[in-house]
């Protein structure tokens, strides 16, 4: 589900876009229902509030006037639906009340603190070099012994992109991923400002979904990820942004 989720994220801005391109292509409609399903069915509140919260953002920073009151109040509808009814993303997104996770086994209100913790100490201890890559469970039991959890049985990886990149090749390997995010915002400069967009988009939505998880360690998000940056490199080539 979450492999589902985050390849999902990654085609998301792509499909909003080209909707927001021409609003009288049924096609179109038809690509961004089959994305808003791919997201709900695989039930990841992260993927679902991240492709939220860019869709707001670049609404709103698009429209202007009537149309951005047309957006704000299609949107507020919209939410009210998910969020009044009984279905299956507002019973997750309200259980965050009590708790995050489901089967929570630390004393945590998320078990993600009990990761994130964890592997803030193995950065800690070798900030330059980390501890090498594909930490396996083995390697990391005995760090969540030392904060209290003996037995957990989720002794799962970082749960957190930057900090399991730190924890594995140190603070340079995460410092060399996030100018690599940045870098790609100074791509394919001719090309329209749609593909602009697109491409600053996916990288907002890879940055904030894997805030939460391990998204770009999935061979699956990458493959989708790089595919649609060729796509738009392909759309954007030998084209010339209109003066």
């Amino acid at each position: 589900p979450l492999t589902l989720a985050y390849v999902g994220l990654m085609l998301w801005p792509f499909h909003l876009l080209l909707l927001c391109q021409d609003l009288r292509k049924k096609s179109r409609y038809l690509l961004v229902i089959s994305n808003l399903a791919l997201l709900y069915f695989s039930a990841s509140r992260t993927a679902q509030a991240v492709a939220l919260i860019v869709s707001v953002g670049y609404l709103f920073y698009t429209f202007r006037g009537r149309n951005r009151l047309i957006v704000a109040g299609s949107l507020a509808l919209c939410l009210a639906g998910v969020f009044g009814t009984d279905n299956n993303v507002s019973r997750r997104f309200k259980s965050m009340g009590t708790q995050i996770s489901e089967e929570k086994e630390s004393p945590y209100r998320d078990d993600r603190i009990a990761f994130w913790i964890v592997h803030y100490i193995m950065v800690k201890e070798r900030p330059m070099t980390g501890h090498g890559i594909n930490l396996d469970k083995a390697y990391r039991v005995p760090y969540y012994d030392r904060i209290g959890l003996p037995n957990f049985k989720k002794a799962y990886e970082a749960h957190n992109q930057l900090l399991q990149l730190a924890a594995e090749g140190g603070l340079a390997a995460m410092f060399a991923f996030i100018a690599w995010m940045g870098t790609v915002h100074f791509n394919w400069k001719q090309a329209p400002r749609y593909v602009h967009d697109i491409r600053d988009l996916t990288i907002i939505c890879l940055f904030l979904g894997g805030l939460t998880q391990n998204a770009y360690m999935d061979g699956e998000v990458r493959f989708a990820l790089l595919t649609l940056m060729s796509l738009a490199f392909a759309a954007g080539f030998g084209q010339r942004e209109p003066t």
